[in-house]
């Protein structure tokens, strides 16, 4: 199977460079080593102004000690603390001026579908993903199966490092565990196809919306479920695992 991308996605993919999308710069900031959740590291600002990133943003520190020029991951983000791996970074208290600027690896398949959802569909899927959709969703995949809403990173999907042209569920860098990507049925159907969007989850006919379809099966699809493709109304499914391979159409 492959997924067949719209020609929004492919336009994002082939114009894709990292970027700069969001930055603070303060006296407010300080750091904190292992004073977070199980020893996490934290990213505080007095001045609750951290409220432009979000849990799995990277920012780069910029400061005048020995965190310059770090990288590091949300993993939990409130306007006055961010919480990051730990080992990071050393403390620092506040008082010195410290730039934080989130950087978006766009144009990859990760980046552009980081906190996005799946919908299955019992029909086949259309010829093209820039078609509408070949019907109503029978099944949304969410992260731990909570209610998305477009625009918004709560609850949204996101996916980890290939092996070989099998995409992985994302790792959680403090517990060890893989995200669960499920979903309660919405219908007694099969599922048969799916579409992947983009956090804005664009849908009807469109050439610049990002998302793609694919095919649901058991094994050997572009999406496959734990449980098969034979959906009980209200019964969750989950996601095993996701196989990344793209048609040319």
């Amino acid at each position: 199977m492959a997924w067949r991308l719209s020609t929004g996605l492919t336009q994002e993919i082939l114009a894709g460079i990292p970027q700069s999308t969001a930055k603070l710069m303060a006296n407010t900031i300080s750091m904190g080593d292992g004073d977070g959740a199980g020893g996490l590291d934290t990213i505080n600002d007095s001045g609750n102004g951290l409220g432009v990133f979000n849990v799995h943003d990277y920012l780069l520190i910029q400061s005048a000690d020995a965190n310059d020029n770090v990288f590091v991951k949300v993993l939990s983000a409130t306007a006055g603390i961010l919480e990051v791996p730990a080992g990071s970074f050393a403390a620092i208290a506040a008082g010195t001026i410290i730039g934080l600027l989130k950087f978006d690896a766009t144009g990859t398949i990760r980046e552009i579908f980081k906190n996005s959802i799946i919908s299955c569909f019992s029909q086949t899927r259309p010829i093209s993903a820039d078609d509408a959709e070949p019907g109503s969703s029978v099944l949304d995949f969410t992260k731990d199966g909570g209610a998305f809403v477009a625009g918004e990173s709560a609850n949204g999907l996101n996916m980890g490092a290939l092996d070989g042209n099998t995409m992985k569920r994302q790792i959680d860098p403090e517990t060890g565990a893989s995200e669960v990507q499920k979903g309660n049925a919405l219908a007694t159907v099969t599922a048969q196809s799916c579409r992947w969007y983009a956090n804005d989850k664009v849908t009807g006919a469109s050439v610049s919306a990002k998302r793609m379809d694919g095919v649901v099966a058991t094994s050997g699809g572009d999406l496959n479920m734990e449980n098969g493709t034979a959906l009980t109304l209200g019964v969750p499914a989950e996601i095993t695992d996701i196989s990344f391979t793209v048609e040319a159409v």
